[in-house]
């Protein structure tokens, strides 16, 4: 550790979006994160604290190497996008890790009148029939396909039987407020 170091200490700082994690000082060797292979990086522990979250969290072992580890448990995660792996950086005097949140949804995005409509409507819960009523709407396919599965898609509505989509008692319920 150089003089820089002294007194800085671990950083996690947590985003709708994102999680951050900052730590004093950089790798081992000397390279830097960005330019190395993720999948072959040597094991060692650089920081027992961020291991021991981590190995918590079963992203890593305790003994270190967990960027393959959170690499794949990205990847095989189903809302994962190219655009949501997760970044690692480094340099002389830092490491970064940012973590997206893969559930995020940005709650700013522009909606329609309809849309806003329908959600207030269903925000105790509404069966697929009262929806498609309230939207005067007869073309059940249509119904799935263009108005409801987006709004399920989106994180807009969820389903209370949510393993049973064609259940006669489920209901769709505004998930979020918007």
């Amino acid at each position: 550790m150089n003089f820089m170091d002294l007194g800085s200490e671990v950083h996690v700082d947590i985003f709708d979006d994102r999680m951050e994690i900052y730590s004093p000082g950089g790798m081992y060797d000397g390279s830097f994160i960005q330019n190395v292979d993720i999948d072959n990086v040597p094991s060692r522990r650089r920081n027992p604290v961020i291991a021991d979250v981590f190995n918590r969290l079963d992203y890593m072992e305790r003994r270190g190497s967990g960027f393959r580890k959170i690499k794949n448990a990205y990847e095989a995660e189903i809302n994962y996008t190219e655009n949501k792996t997760p970044v690692f950086f480094s340099n002389r005097t830092e490491f970064r890790v940012t973590l997206m949140n893969l559930n995020y949804t940005p709650q700013d995005t522009p909606q329609d009148d309809k849309t806003g409509k329908i959600l207030e409507f269903c925000k105790e819960g509404k069966s697929l029939i009262e929806i498609m009523e309230f939207c005067q709407m007869k073309d059940k396919k249509y119904f799935r396909d263009k108005v409801l599965n987006p709004l399920l898609e989106r994180g807009l509505l969820s389903r209370t039987i949510p393993d049973r989509p064609t259940n006669r008692n489920q209901k769709y319920i505004s998930s979020k407020m918007w």
